[in-house]
């Protein structure tokens, strides 16, 4: 794939920025401050640090700079990228390319080709002459004493005798002397680097009617034979070389520096010349033209003496900037903990599956950061450390196999222990799940593909956190999903980290998940009907569910405590709805007249003789009720980004509120809505001091110049399409970054938000994709009369958690929420459900 197709799968439509982006990514992590991966709002300052003084921003840093699109955030991109733009030192930016870019390379491309690329790249950017590399080797050759009267004028050489014409001499006969024959020469011009060899010296080297890629390969052995100070490469044959020098010595002569000349004589004769390498003072000063009045005379001329002066006059500006009295350390980049995954067979790794006979499976733990040039240390506040260790399970999954289990001991610094599975031989294709696990906390799963004499395939399936602080212990991990082996299962992590896996019947399950979801969806949508018959409804389908599910794994947890559930996209489970409570006789029993305390309380009343009746029926029965549940998604066959996601961080302030809802959410009468609060559009912008924005090119607008941190959609879901305002769409495909930035938080509440139509098609699967970490969304359709209320307080939960004192959790409030709607009489509560981390921290102060 081209860069320019990398490029819009990337970015969308702003892939126009994505040179932008590889440009301030590169004077960014050449200066090594990473402050802005996690705050975009320290942009502005990181950038002035970096361009700060008058000399060429140095650009390098890691070659993962030119393949950002693998690792940076889109919305992290397309924010830097404006930022540069806006920085005021863009317009008349250099760049100086430093030289640890030479040692860039694909595997199969020559020495200099990426860096051919990138100057090419930059100078498109900035300009001709405003990008150069310096020289390879950090030698500083002493150019030969000139004396007499070759101090007076520029000395042009050829090594071919077809540039002897008497054009030639007269086109420079004012500011140069041609000399085809000089061994020591200003400026030199050929066609071949090894037929300058006999000469003695040379400044400046002209190179023409040679490949790019080529002339870079060859030019770093000018700088120890010749002396040269500086190479370009020329797009142009014989004939157009001589009026593109002619316009080069004219415009230098005449005191422009050589930068400013080569922007020049590239406008006016058309013709391109790229830098192959130059030192510093040779681009930038104006006093370096050969033969003229202010060239430096004396013996030996360092060309970098003035360079020297420059850096220490840069220096003392930075260090005098008013209001900052010392520049602060740098920040490290981000660094994650992998599972890497190989086999091999009698000790030598195998790139294909074995033909025969038992195959080690190797599993490690991986030290890694979007950097490829250096390895990094691993951040020890990342993991709650067990004294100089953390011991986590590895599991390996096949479907129709039982489950092997090993402990994995991680150390403080580097790379786990290598630890090995055996996998006996049997004929047929291969298909493994590999999870690592805390207990019962999933932490990363990965997927193994092949067959008897194919490729091996591994990738990583799901990473849900780094392994970052300490949590709240879960009480069950469950990963339910149809691809292992082409069935569909359940796995099972128990609080003690022991798995088992499961067979489940999908049309079994697909059909009590629907009766379920429709159960639901006559509950929430009917504003007439009789809450008490509905929810019995669904107890009693949830119940026979949850036995459905019980027979076929005897482990299933009950309905209360901390649930961990990670699920495909577009595999929607219903675990809120399963019913693990005493289940009524009648369908004419009533609710419990209890449970208004229960639910307010957030636990069933210890001892309480109804519950356990078969009497009443008791809501607090719901594992979506009296459970706190975290639901993660994957897409199947598409790798996760490692540092996209937002880390598992403590969030304090969700202020920045971006509101849109859809009119129809406001056409009800208030009678509609007796004896409830009557929630309008109005009432949202009231309650949270925001305006509707009611289209969406000016949602765009708004993510971009505001940054909000949550995100509220009250808007209506049809045929793919989001509608918002009097009626203005936006194609669910077309939802990107552009309309997310970096919330860490959406509430999107519409009809059946949560659920998609098509394979990863559902809002908080597009919401996830692009950077989100928490959805909370609606998996049945609603009623304007009560999305509107569900919105508002989500929101304001959620703003007031980040805004107080302590710790709060997404999961918990959104568990207080339905509790709360129920004990209101509203079945909307159970359509409520949060796709993302149940465990982030809202709240100012630590843990």
């Amino acid at each position: 794939m081209d860069r320019h197709q990398k490029d819009i799968d990337w970015l969308g439509d702003d892939a126009p920025l994505a040179p932008v982006v590889r440009a301030a990514l590169g004077i960014l992590l050449e200066a090594g401050d990473w402050r802005w991966w996690d705050d975009p709002s320290l942009l502005d300052g990181c950038l002035e640090r970096a361009l700060s003084g008058h000399l060429p921003a140095k650009w390098g840093g890691d070659s993962t700079v030119w393949h950002a699109e693998r690792w940076l955030d889109p919305a992290l991109a397309v924010m830097l990228a404006e930022a540069f733009v806006q920085h005021p030192r863009f317009a008349s930016l250099k760049i100086r390319v430093v030289r640890s870019v030479w040692a860039w390379k694909e595997s199969d491309s020559l020495a200099g080709e990426m860096l051919s690329a990138i100057t090419a790249e930059l100078a498109a950017l900035v300009g001709v002459g405003q990008v150069f590399p310096e020289w390879q080797r950090n030698a500083r050759p002493r150019y030969p004493e000139v004396t007499g009267s070759q101090q007076q004028k520029c000395v042009v050489s050829a090594p071919s005798q077809v540039y002897s014409a008497d054009g030639w001499r007269a086109g420079f006969a004012l500011h140069a002397r041609w000399e085809p024959d000089a061994t020591l020469a200003d400026i030199v011009i050929t066609d071949s680097v090894a037929a300058l060899y006999k000469l003695t010296a040379a400044r400046l080297v002209v190179i023409y009617d040679m490949p790019v890629d080529r002339a870079f390969s060859q030019v770093n052995v000018l700088r120890s034979r010749l002396c040269a100070q500086c190479a370009v490469h020329v797009s142009a044959q014989e004939g157009g070389v001589k009026p593109w020098l002619e316009g080069l010595i004219e415009a230098w002569a005449e005191g422009k520096t050589f930068a400013q000349a080569l922007a020049i004589t590239s406008d006016l004769t058309g013709i391109t010349a790229q830098v192959l390498a130059s030192t510093q003072t040779f681009m930038i000063s104006r006093h370096v033209f050969p033969g003229g009045a202010d060239r430096p005379r004396g013996k030996h001329v360092r060309e970098d003496d003035t360079e020297l002066i420059s850096i220490e006059k840069s220096a003392r500006l930075i260090a005098g900037r008013a209001g900052e009295s010392a520049l602060q350390a740098p920040v490290p980049p981000p660094v994650e903990r992998v599972l890497d995954v190989w086999a091999s067979q009698n000790a030598r790794r195998a790139s294909h599956w074995p033909l025969k006979g038992a195959v080690n499976i190797a599993v490690q733990i991986c030290v890694k950061s979007p950097l490829r040039d250096r390895q990094l240390p691993f951040p020890d506040d990342k993991v709650a450390w067990e004294g100089d260790s953390k011991v986590l399970q590895v599991h390996m999954f096949e479907y129709a196999r039982a489950p092997q289990t090993l402990e994995l001991t991680l150390p403080r610094k580097g790379n786990s222990p290598v630890l090995q599975f055996t996998r006996e031989p049997t004929e047929g294709p291969v298909d493994l799940r590999f999870m690592v696990t805390d207990g019962a906390q999933i932490l990363q799963t990965a997927r193994l593909n092949a067959a008897p004499g194919e490729t091996i395939q591994f990738s990583i399936e799901n990473i849900i956190s780094p392994l970052l602080d300490r949590k709240k212990r879960f009480d069950v991990g469950l990963l339910v999903n149809q691809s292992l082996g082409d069935q569909p299962s359940v796995t099972i992590i128990s609080g003690t980290g022991e798995a088992t896996l499961h067979p489940l019947f999908g049309h079994e399950t697909g059909e009590a998940r629907d009766r379920l979801l429709q159960a639901l969806q006559q509950a929430v949508a009917n504003p007439s009907a009789d809450l008490r018959p509905l929810l019995i409804k669904l107890a009693d389908l949830g119940a026979l569910f949850h036995r459905h599910i019980k027979a076929a794994a005897p482990d299933w947890p009950g309905c209360g405590g901390r649930l961990q559930l990670v699920t495909q996209s577009d595999a929607f489970f219903p675990i809120e709805y399963l019913y693990d409570g005493v289940t009524v006789e009648s369908p004419d029993a009533p609710l419990c007249s209890e449970r208004a305390h229960c639910l307010t309380a957030g636990e069933a009343k210890p001892g309480c003789e109804w519950r356990g009746s078969g009497e009443v029926l008791c809501p607090m029965g719901f594992l979506g009720v009296s459970g706190v549940i975290e639901r993660h998604t994957w897409q199947a066959g598409l790798e996760p980004r490692q540092w996209t996601r937002h880390p598992r961080q403590r969030i304090d302030d969700l202020s920045r509120i971006a509101f849109t809802a859809s009119d129809q959410a406001d056409r009800f009468r208030d009678a509609d809505v007796h004896p409830h609060e009557v929630v309008r559009i109005a009432t949202i912008e009231s309650a949270l001091g925001v305006k509707r924005i009611s289209d969406w090119g000016s949602w765009k607008d708004h993510i971009q110049h505001a940054s909000p941190s949550l995100l509220l959609m009250v808007v209506h879901l049809s045929e793919s399409k989001v509608h918002t305002g009097a009626g203005d769409q936006l194609m669910l495909s077309g939802m990107g970054v552009k309309h997310v930035g970096r919330a860490p938080v959406v509430v999107a509440i519409g009809c059946s938000s949560g659920l998609g139509e098509i394979l990863g098609g559902s809002l908080p699967a597009i919401l996830k994709r692009n950077g989100v970490s928490v959805v909370i969304a609606a998996m049945t359709q609603l009623l304007g009369r009560h999305a509107n209320r569900v919105a508002r307080d989500l929101a304001d939960h959620l703003r007031n958690a980040a805004q107080a004192p302590g710790s709060s959790y997404v999961g918990d409030i959104v568990s207080r929420l339905r509790r709360q709607l129920l004990a209101d009489d509203l079945a909307l509560g159970l359509a409520v459900v949060a796709f993302g981390d149940a465990d982030i921290v809202l709240g100012r102060q630590s843990v």
